[in-house]
């Protein structure tokens, strides 16, 4: 009776393992094909979203699959998130908050720092230390264009030029410049006069005297649309039509252009500064004119250096005509007989270049920023950094560093860095 017992349990086992062995195994089959359905249908779903990537991660898995899809899902958050971060860029870069760095310029960057570092240790320092300042371009959105140019109010004049005439305006409550080409210029009104005194196609020829000046204010607009710096009064927009009006209405006329609102400097107004706002000051000029000098468009030169052309806006000094500026180094000679070059000796220029700059492939290579920097210290410098107003513990620094600067020996880099040195102290 009992083996009767043991063998029929016995036989109930080996007829139930199997079939369990087997149930297991269909599951388990069942199962990855499951999963391999879930793959697919989550590849057609997300489509583009999935590349080689994710696919080359399938094919190394296999079978094995799972976690695969948590895999799958964290990697298009981190793609979802990616495209999130390149809008919120693209928002802040064309509302104009930010600079973009031009591709081509950090080869130039290298190639100045590795001149630098072979010369002057103190220099490539200097440019280290302001290389945020050098080929950054904006591409802005204005807050006045041609759509809304009619809301802008004109109060009064408030400069002119020999093209050009400033106003002083409201835009929606906010005080801004209005440049405008007008006939009452000098430029204009000479070819005016002259068309007036007796010839017959006045009308034709009238207009003709609009197009110089014109293009000199649409010169103005395009350099800053290249170039970009704290140094320079902010445009606000501008709108371009055509290129003559004889009205002040900015709903018809041709070409205006809108700036922030300043100040005109004054020598007084310099004097009564804190040594602290003085040396401010004069670190950013040094810093603009190293901007100046390592600009997207090349060695820049402001050919016209006048104090009106420099206003006082926000406690910082900016630029506000860019008419004259340009980025033509003068002319040399490569090749000089020895009577001519004793000649340029004698006028204070070597194979025609002044400065002691050596003639380069028939250029003065470094005269714009030389230029610039001489007359920014006969308009500035020297009113600024009056070493007597500053403390003791700085004022013979202050006094050498001035002396350097009558030599023009320092680039806008070196000026900058010691200037922030100084700052530092």
């Amino acid at each position: 009776m009992f083996g009767y017992v043991i063998s029929r349990r016995l036989y109930k086992t080996y007829i139930v393992l199997p079939l369990i062995i087997y149930a297991c195994l269909m599951y388990r089959m069942l199962e990855n094909t499951c999963r391999k359905q879930m793959v697919n249908e989550e590849i057609l779903r997300y489509g583009n979203q999935y590349d080689p990537t994710s696919r080359k991660i399938m094919q190394v898995y296999g079978n094995h699959t799972e976690n695969l899809l948590e895999i799958v899902e964290d990697y298009i958050d981190i793609q979802q998130r990616r495209q999130q971060v390149i809008q919120s860029l693209r928002h802040f870069i064309s509302s104009g908050e930010f600079s973009l760095l031009e591709e081509n310029s950090i080869s130039g960057l290298d190639t100045l720092i590795t001149k630098k570092v072979l010369n002057n240790p103190t220099e490539t320092k200097a440019i280290l230390n302001h290389v945020d300042t050098i080929n950054y371009v904006k591409r802005p959105r204005y807050l006045i264009n041609c759509s809304n140019i009619h809301e802008v109010r004109l109060l009064s004049k408030i400069g002119h030029g020999v093209s050009k005439q400033t106003f002083k305006a409201d835009f929606r409550g906010m005080p801004v410049a209005v440049k405008m080409v007008t006939r009452h210029q000098s430029e204009v009104k000479s070819c005016i006069d002259k068309i007036n005194e007796g010839h017959q196609r006045k009308g034709e020829l009238r207009s003709r005297c609009f197009v110089f000046p014109t293009m000199k204010l649409m010169k103005e607009i395009l350099l800053l649309e290249q170039v970009s710096n704290p140094g320079f009064a902010r445009l606000l927009g501008y709108c371009v039509r055509n290129e003559e009006s004889e009205t002040t209405d900015l709903t018809e006329r041709g070409i205006v252009s809108v700036f922030e609102l300043g100040e005109r400097v004054m020598f007084y107004n310099l004097q009564t500064l804190t040594w602290q706002h003085r040396l401010r000051l004069a670190t950013e000029l040094a810093e603009f004119l190293n901007y100046l000098e390592h600009s997207p468009l090349g060695s820049l030169r402001i050919r016209d250096f006048k104090e009106e052309h420099f206003l006082m806006i926000n406690d910082s000094l900016k630029m506000i005509d860019l008419d004259d500026v340009d980025n033509l180094e003068p002319a040399c000679h490569v090749y000089v007989s020895a009577d001519a070059q004793d000649e340029l000796i004698k006028s204070g220029k070597s194979n025609g270049c002044e400065f002691d700059l050596t003639c380069d492939r028939g250029l003065c290579v470094g005269f714009n920023a030389k230029q610039n920097m001489k007359f920014m210290n006969k308009l500035f410098f020297k009113k600024l950094l009056f070493p007597t107003v500053f403390p003791k513990i700085i004022s013979q620094e202050v006094g050498s560093l001035l002396a350097d600067i009558d030599s023009n020996k320092l680039s806008g880099a070196t000026l900058s860095y010691r200037l922030y040195e100084l700052q530092n102290n």
